[in-house]
């Protein structure tokens, strides 16, 4: 053996090694970083919060929120469950969500309920001090305080129930550099969750809903970010068609009152089916408010950017029809490979509307911007405002009129919403806002596009009673049918 065949061997050997030691040292990196699977929500029974107890580990738990206006009222608490799922799809802790969904049915077997689910997005779990809790938690308050007050002007009691379900996952596997590697796993697991566990949890939820002591006046909203709104669309689609059959012949039976997802990570081509039936049925369905509506921002480059990038690359060797004509009565044209790769919320075909800071000539001029020709939002969004109030009640009187103007826009407290295409205010609304309403693609709690959530639900609550608003309320320049 020659002197070079040996030392180009030591070379080998050494390269080995540092390729080996490389991977350990990277592994070790990574496991150091890495979010450990975990259930946050191990106690049983129910845990009251205080200021001395933050029912950290509480699956249960009930808040008291009295105030002048709830003082007189049978239950004045918010009540918030926990149920939370593996990485498999399947629920942590079978028995936890039992209970939980005992607790709803219990009560919704003494008064009405209105139920808000909640699945959050990337980056987030059920953890005591993760942001999303903590804005659910205040969410919820707000919802019972402006609930108190619309009971108080209507000379009624509050006697619905507010339960926040807040739907917890391992959205955050990993922290540091290496949580920006985990999305696209993070984005099979919560659809994943959406196809096993959610489902279920979901449906046992709608039959509450739709029972208990008055079903009438029970609600049950449910609302998903990002990663939360792909679970949530996948829990939900096939059941949100099955509910615009049932409304469009008259039957009043719904498996939730309202789907709202925001920012999600979802391919426009999953959205086909629902968006196509629901222009074909919407003349049987005006006036009432929507089943599901999409919310996305256009300064969100996640969806906008990485999405597209990232399923062209997943869909390489996908074989797609060529872009159809319009057909049928919907009027929509079906681009497969083009929807297939882009964002619900970026697929020009399937928007409806624009959520903007101002009313403009048009609505994809609201979306760029307020202008000296432009007219501001007066934003009120303190839910004890009398202000605030009438803004919602006349929203939601203008809500009920049957639009038939092609040319539309309602306002709401804290936005606009103009319509762009499609049904005026259809049972499926897919908007894009403007991006100062919604910070990015997570900074969702910070922005005004929560305000404005919370206040489609509130208005909801109002569209489908029989609560009007008083002559004071009546909105002078709510709505308008003027050319845009």
């Amino acid at each position: 053996m020659s002197f070079r065949s040996t030392g180009a061997g030591m070379h080998n050997k050494k390269s080995v090694l540092a390729v080996a030691l490389a991977i350990v040292v990277g592994v070790a990196v990574f496991f150091g970083f890495r979010q450990a699977p975990m259930q946050y929500r191990t106690d049983h029974g129910l845990c009251r919060v205080t200021r001395q107890a933050v029912c950290d580990r509480a699956a249960w738990s009930v808040e008291s929120r009295k105030t002048a206006e709830s003082a007189a009222v049978a239950g004045d608490d918010i009540h918030l469950g926990f149920i939370e799922f593996d990485d498999q799809g399947q629920l942590w802790d079978r028995g936890r969500a039992d209970e939980v969904l005992g607790a709803v049915r219990a009560l919704a077997a003494q008064r009405p309920v209105s139920i808000v689910v909640f699945a959050h997005g990337w980056n987030h779990n059920a953890s005591v001090d993760d942001s999303n809790v903590l804005s659910f938690r205040q969410m919820l308050r707000d919802l019972f305080d402006a609930e108190a007050r619309f009971a108080q002007l209507a000379n009624r009691s509050q006697d619905r129930a507010i339960v926040g379900i807040y739907l917890g996952w391992r959205g955050k596997s990993a922290t540091g550099p290496f949580q920006y590697p985990t999305f696209w796993a993070r984005k099979t697991t919560a659809q994943r969750v959406g196809n096993d566990g959610a489902f279920e949890i979901l449906y046992r939820l709608s039959a509450i809903r739709n029972g208990g002591v008055q079903p009438a006046r029970n609600r049950l909203v449910m609302v998903g970010h990002s990663f939360g709104g792909a679970l949530m669309f996948t829990a939900t689609a096939h059941a949100l068609t099955g509910s615009l059959e049932d409304l469009s012949i008259g039957r009043g039976k719904r498996f939730a009152d309202l789907v709202v997802i925001i920012n999600p990570a979802i391919e426009a081509q999953r959205f086909e089916s629902l968006f196509r039936r629901s222009r074909e049925l919407e003349p049987n369905l005006r006036g009432q408010m929507p089943l599901i509506v999409v919310i996305t921002s256009a300064g969100d480059l996640a969806t906008k950017v990485a999405f597209p990038l990232g399923r062209w690359f997943a869909t390489l060797f996908n074989s797609y029809r060529p872009a159809q004509a319009p057909t049928g009565s919907s009027g929509l044209m079906l681009d497969e490979a083009t929807a297939d790769r882009t964002a619900v919320g970026h697929y020009v075909p399937y928007l409806t509307h624009v959520l903007a800071p101002c009313v403009a000539e048009s609505a994809m001029a609201a979306l760029q911007g307020c202008s000296p020709q432009t007219t501001p939002v007066a934003s009120t969004h303190d839910v004890n405002d009398p202000q605030y109030l009438q803004a919602v009640r006349s929203t939601a009187t203008a809500w009920k009129k049957d639009r038939e103007a092609v040319s539309w826009h309602i306002q709401f407290p804290t936005a606009v919403l103009l319509h762009a295409a499609g049904p005026v205010n259809g049972p499926v609304m897919n908007i894009i806002t403007h991006h100062s309403l919604i910070l990015g693609h997570n900074g969702i709690w910070e922005s005004p596009v929560m305000l404005f959530v919370r206040d489609l639900i509130a208005i909801g609550h109002l569209v489908d009673s029989s609560v009007e608003p008083t002559a004071a309320a009546e909105p002078t320049a709510a709505v308008s049918s003027q050319p845009h």
